[in-house]
């Protein structure tokens, strides 16, 4: 899906949006777009109810530690999209904010966490054939090629994906 057609979905009236499904004198969220369908029509659908967890969670890649609960521990997996080409958030915590932010130069990648005091983060960035991951310009070690996978305490952290 485009960025602008995530921005549609949220801020028009028009097919296929939230708002054209108001428009059309729905009070809940429906399973499908067409809310004329023939089948699979429920008029009780979370399926498309969760747009702002999907950006934190899965833009930003905050997520609690099940581990340990309350965001002692927060768990932080950004997903940089195709298409979008930065993202930033903000997400309250017991602890105060933590603040996930990347943004795409080239084939460039620059990510930017902020975690409060007196917590800490797993961060788990997945990486392609051929990326390499910097912090502070010193090249970090990939678990299996494949991801980094690191503890980070409270503080903030810059990573360069090349």
């Amino acid at each position: 899906m485009q960025p602008l057609l995530r921005i549609c979905l949220l801020y028009t009236s028009t097919y296929p949006s939230w708002g054209w499904w108001i428009k059309n004198g729905a009070t809940t969220l429906y399973e499908n777009w067409p809310i004329d369908a023939q089948s699979d029509i429920s008029m009780n659908h979370i399926m498309f109810g969760e747009i702002g967890a999907w950006m934190y969670k899965a833009l930003a890649g905050i997520k609690p530690d099940p581990e340990v609960p309350g965001f002692k521990n927060s768990l932080i997996e950004p997903h940089f999209v195709d298409g979008l080409g930065q993202f930033e958030c903000e997400f309250d915590t017991p602890y105060g904010k933590i603040l996930s932010s990347w943004r795409k130069t080239g084939n460039n990648i620059f990510f930017d966490l902020t975690i409060p005091p007196n917590a800490t983060s797993t961060l788990k960035i997945n990486v392609k054939s051929g990326q390499v991951i910097f912090q502070n310009k010193q090249k970090l070690q990939l678990k299996n090629n494949q991801f980094l996978n690191i503890n980070l305490i409270s503080g903030k952290y810059s990573f360069e994906i090349k």
